[in-house]
């Protein structure tokens, strides 16, 4: 009974047509310099997630002293605080773990997340990541990041902060994807050169730090939302009466007043403003 030839499905179609590009791009001695230049973008990325790190810590730190010296006022933004950094690390390490696995996976188990070797290697990305080949990382990461960008928006009032990170954190498939009818991790890792999938996840971790960053810098602010800013505490008198007779009582009121130096009130008398020295007088 003479072979039949199955017609290929979108799936099928679009991966024989990525194998064709990268093929011809190997053909061309092309691919040397495009995986060469995903190596320096993961490095400038990986630079600035690491400065973005030390910047968390920083806000972290000014958390901690603002609950130290006032726990039951900062206790609600601290809780918060702690926990943004507990969804964030976990997520950061996961992809972290990701790349070392997919690195070692193409190079060895001596393989080095910072000096990759089989930066064309096709293969390695796809083992770790999809369903047939592994654990099912890949369906692993994308229910993680959909969860933690859930859990990170509800703390997010502004609505252009929210849009950012929504965007940034997204798992939406491109039309390419769905027309195919290709899974997101699929879209992402399957016969994606080890140099790709290691800037994919390193780009994720640093979305993950400029989420962390905004949700911190928010939960701060918030702590003296509501309280004034001053520099300097002065006493004032306050008499009863401007008149005081020989032998009579004088009374007062004494007051401290807390100000800031750096902001003074302007005074109007019919809508032109005093001279400082007037203003002084008024205080």
């Amino acid at each position: 009974m003479a072979a039949t030839n199955a017609p290929e499905t979108p799936r099928q179609k679009m991966i024989n047509l990525m194998y064709i590009i990268l093929t011809a791009l190997l053909a061309l001695n092309v691919s040397s310099d495009v995986l060469n230049g995903f190596s320096l973008v993961e490095k400038s990325i990986s630079k600035t997630t690491e400065n973005a790190t030390i910047q968390n810590n920083s806000l972290y730190d000014n958390l901690e002293s603002y609950y130290q010296k006032n726990p039951e006022k900062v206790k609600e933004w601290y809780d918060k605080g702690m926990l943004v950094r507990k969804l964030s690390d976990s997520l950061f390490n996961y992809a972290q773990d990701l790349k070392v696995r997919i690195v070692k996976k193409a190079d060895g188990k001596d393989g080095d997340v910072d000096n990759i070797e089989a930066l064309d290697n096709v293969d390695a990305a796809g083992q770790v990541m999809l369903k047939e080949v592994s654990n099912n990382e890949g369906e692993k990461l994308y229910k993680a990041i959909n969860s933690y960008r859930t859990s990170i928006l509800e703390m997010v009032q502004d609505s252009l902060k929210r849009s950012i990170i929504a965007s940034n954190l997204s798992t939406e498939r491109s039309k390419k994807a769905k027309a195919a009818n290709i899974n997101w991790q699929e879209s992402m890792f399957e016969n994606m050169p080890v140099a790709a999938a290691v800037t994919i996840l390193t780009k994720l971790q640093n979305d993950i730090r400029y989420a962390e960053s905004e949700i911190i810098h928010t939960l701060v602010t918030n702590i003296d939302v509501s309280d004034f800013r001053v520099n300097q505490i002065k006493a004032y008198v306050i008499p009863n009466s401007r008149n005081v007779i020989r032998g009579g009582k004088y009374t007062a009121q004494l007051v401290l007043s807390a100000e800031d130096s750096t902001q003074r009130p302007r005074y109007y008398v019919n809508n032109k403003e005093l001279a400082a020295d007037r203003k002084e007088r008024l205080r």
